[in-house]
């Protein structure tokens, strides 16, 4: 459709939205939907079509706890169709299948994250920050959301929003290892752009983006500090640093966790003094130390006869260990005023039961807004098992009332079973079953409840 309004000539997609804009005035949602959703489908790359078109939808339909029967089956049936269009990686469909149902249900998160993903897949960049940006808005607590958002901005340069993107993920769980390895990577990706390594040509690139006196000053500590060496050798090392930086993080990604420990030792030859460098040259390396000690327990217990299996398990958990305690402590001697490095420490501490040593540092840690609720656990099992009931039952006790069931479920589950765990030392039964109730009805396979409530309810 294209018409002259004020001697000006309007594109199709152009005057359905003037068209929609027309009609929200005069408050015509149905009208203004239908005009709005065409301008969309005409024009899929022009953003503000999309926001109108979301606003209308919500002007149009309000906020409301559910939708009714009749949409949930039409939501449910695109949701269907959106699964098929992407085994077929058909992100067209799936992006205007998406906005079919948000101007059902504006409200629904998850259809502004598929939305996200096939903006994303469709290079259009800006549609995809707005619509993780909206689901975010809706689902505030989502980890996956900020995931993806966080690895869009990465992609696209944006070091410190994907940053928070990732800090944001270690607020909902901060004792989580994915958050600090995401973190560490955009530090990572950061430091190769920030240094001029990704685009730099030569190492004089690298200091353009400073003053003049700057640049004089890093051009004489330049020729002070490779006297030896030749301006292509340090061509060579930049490049060299970007491959292996890249191959590194997509390693990572495919798993290929010993390829990935070998390239990021590599790396840590060209720079040896980076700090990022390091935390992901140890992360990938407890990751694979953990990998092996899963793998090594499941052989075990398939065979808990074999001696090899026997030996094997032993073996790695002894690796894993020595590793852990390596890295956490210096970590943690490193930065006496980071709470999630002493928190890791203490952690590390309490598995090994070596408890006198973690109780300080979780009633250290107590103090994080963030992981007290984790570290007075901890602290309240240490208790506990050393011998201290009275002062580990009030830990418990006090952890749970600023427990939040729903975004922290591994915290509540432990927490109800060091307190079952009690209740079953003073031989209370009935309190006991409460607790591993209480656990039961989150996740009936955690650790052995199953096991000690049956034995409960039997006796």
């Amino acid at each position: 459709m294209n018409s002259t309004s004020g001697g000006k000539l309007f594109s199709g997609a152009e005057q359905w939205f003037l068209n929609g804009v027309d009609a929200m005035d005069r408050r015509n949602w149905e009208y203004a939907l239908e005009c709005l959703t065409q301008a969309v489908r005409l024009g899929p790359d022009e953003l503000e079509y999309r926001k109108q078109k979301h606003r209308c939808s919500r002007r149009r339909f309000g906020k409301t706890d559910s939708p009714s029967k009749v949409v949930a089956v039409k939501i449910a049936a695109l949701r269907s169709r959106i699964m098929a269009a992407q085994a077929r990686h058909d992100w067209l469909s799936v992006d205007e299948l998406a906005e079919d149902a948000i101007s059902l249900n504006p409200w629904d998160a998850s259809m502004f994250a598929e939305l996200a993903k096939a903006a994303t897949d469709a290079g259009r960049i800006q549609i995809a920050r707005y619509a993780w940006s909206t689901a975010l808005k809706i689902d505030k607590d989502n980890a996956s959301y900020f995931r993806a958002f966080g690895t869009l901005l990465q992609a696209n340069g944006e070091y410190d929003l994907a940053k928070s993107c990732f800090q944001r993920i270690n607020s909902i769980d901060p004792t989580g290892r994915i958050a600090k390895e995401l973190i560490c990577g955009v530090d990572v990706a950061a430091m190769i752009n920030v240094g001029g390594y990704a685009h730099a040509e030569s190492s004089r690139d690298v200091e353009l983006g400073v003053d003049r006196k700057q640049i004089l000053a890093a051009e004489a500590n330049r020729r002070k500090e490779v006297s030896d060496a030749t301006e292509a050798d340090r061509q060579n090392q930049n490049r060299q640093l970007v491959a292996l930086i890249a191959a590194g993080e997509s390693q990572i990604q495919q798993a290929k966790l010993c390829s990935a420990l070998q390239t990021y030792r590599q790396i840590l030859q060209l720079a040896p003094n980076n700090v990022s460098v390091l935390k992901r040259f140890e992360d990938v390396e407890l990751t694979l130390l953990r990998k092996e000690a899963a793998d090594a327990q499941k052989q075990y217990a398939s065979k808990p006869t074999c001696e090899k299996a026997r030996c094997l398990l032993a073996d790695c958990s002894f690796s894993l260990a020595k590793k852990e305690r390596d890295v956490f402590t210096r970590r943690a001697t490193n930065s006496p005023n980071d709470s999630l490095s002493l928190f890791q420490l203490a952690d590390f501490f309490r598995r090994v039961q070596e408890f006198e040593s973690a109780i300080p540092l979780f009633q250290k840690v107590a103090g994080n807004d963030q992981l007290r609720s984790e570290a007075l656990i901890g602290l309240g099992e240490c208790w506990v098992r050393s011998g201290h009931a009275v002062e580990g039952e009030e830990k418990l006790r006090f952890a749970l009332s600023i427990i939040d069931r729903q975004s922290k479920p591994n915290a509540f589950k432990l927490a109800h079973y060091w307190l079952g765990r009690l209740c079953e030392s003073r031989h209370d039964a009935q309190n006991a079953a409460v607790h591993y109730t209480e656990i039961f009805e989150v996740d009936g396979s955690f650790r052995d409840v199953r096991n000690r409530l049956a034995a409960l309810q039997s006796s």
